[in-house]
């Protein structure tokens, strides 16, 4: 059995005991449930999988990936901000073999910020809860590298920096920008596999003690959605929750969530209820399940109501 669920252990178990053999520099997407290897560096916790491809740049201690001033900033609130940056792969060529290839990475960096109870910094906890989902063999996005450092006896600086997810897209981009290929009567089939396999990622996480707070189609990940077992993939991950004490409200919150985010135009009501049930793993509700459905239905509609009023804050400039 794994330790006891206490953040202040995990640091402890990820970022030393789990400590492996160098492995060779390679991207493999359809393994993006496989544990992770850790190798220390300075000051930076490495998955191993990238560490020599940092090294060769000398990119390789907090310093050096901290001050890293290329790329370009993709989203900026106060003293968080994510950058895109590239890195070239030497011994391989990119597709129109014109030059070498590169790999994308996002850094995401916290500037001053408070440790929070578990005496964790934002990308350390980010990167512990990587690496928890993939030791219970969930998929998420790559966790590349962590760095902290305390800037002051209650400050620290930290940041966390994964590899691009293609070619899985999140489900938000495909229902916003290809809409097409899940609407109507023709892709019925396809939008319930779909819904099958959310359903069944988000019963192994509750079941292996993880809820994400944010499970809504912008952080779920698809790929091969043609396929009739489409693979399903997280991403940010610094809001999960670990209390066994709420468990028997997650799917409540999980599925509500995820509700609210999916169009009702191409998500008809009845995909709504065969998503609930292939949680459940039932293909018909007994009491406690039609008491269940309800208590979901109720929490979609508290989100949506809550939700449209802070838009119309923002819109009004409140």
């Amino acid at each position: 059995r794994s330790p006891p669920c206490d953040l202040r252990n995990h640091i402890f178990f990820a970022l030393t005991l789990l400590r492996g053999r160098k492995q060779p520099c390679q991207r493999a997407m359809n393994q993006l449930n496989s544990r992770i290897e850790i190798r220390e560096g300075n000051s930076v916790s490495f998955n191993s999988d990238y560490y020599e491809l940092f090294a060769s740049e000398g990119l390789d201690s907090f310093d050096s990936l901290w001050r890293l001033d290329i790329g370009e900033v993709v989203k900026e609130i106060a003293d968080r901000s994510v950058v895109r940056f590239e890195v070239p792969v030497k011994d391989e060529l990119s597709e129109t073999e014109k030059g070498p290839a590169v790999r994308v990475f996002y850094f995401k960096k916290h500037a001053r910020e408070r440790a929070g109870w578990s005496g964790l910094s934002e990308g350390a906890r980010e990167f512990v809860n990587l690496c928890d989902f993939r030791k219970a063999g969930l998929a998420t996005a790559e966790p590349v590298a962590m760095g902290e450092r305390h800037v002051t006896s209650s400050l620290v600086e930290s940041f966390l920096i994964t590899e691009d997810f293609f070619p899985y897209v999140s489900l938000e981009d495909i229902v916003r920008k290809q809409p097409e290929i899940l609407k109507g009567s023709a892709n019925r089939e396809k939008r319930r596999n779909i819904l099958k396999e959310i359903a069944a990622y988000a019963r192994k996480m509750h079941k292996h003690g993880f809820n994400h707070r944010d499970f809504n189609a912008t952080h779920i990940l698809i790929h091969d959605i043609e396929s009739k077992t489409p693979r399903i993939a997280l991403f940010d991950m610094q809001r999960i929750d670990r209390n066994r004490l709420s468990r028997f409200r997650w799917a409540v919150k999980a599925l509500a969530e995820l509700n609210f985010t999916l169009p009702l135009e191409i998500f008809p009501e009845q995909e709504r209820f065969f998503l609930f049930l292939s949680y459940k793993g039932r293909t018909k509700m007994n009491l406690i399940d039609r008491l269940h459905w309800e208590w979901v239905k109720r929490k979609t509609t508290r989100i949506a109501r809550h939700t449209y009023k802070r838009w119309a804050k923002k819109g009004a400039g409140i």
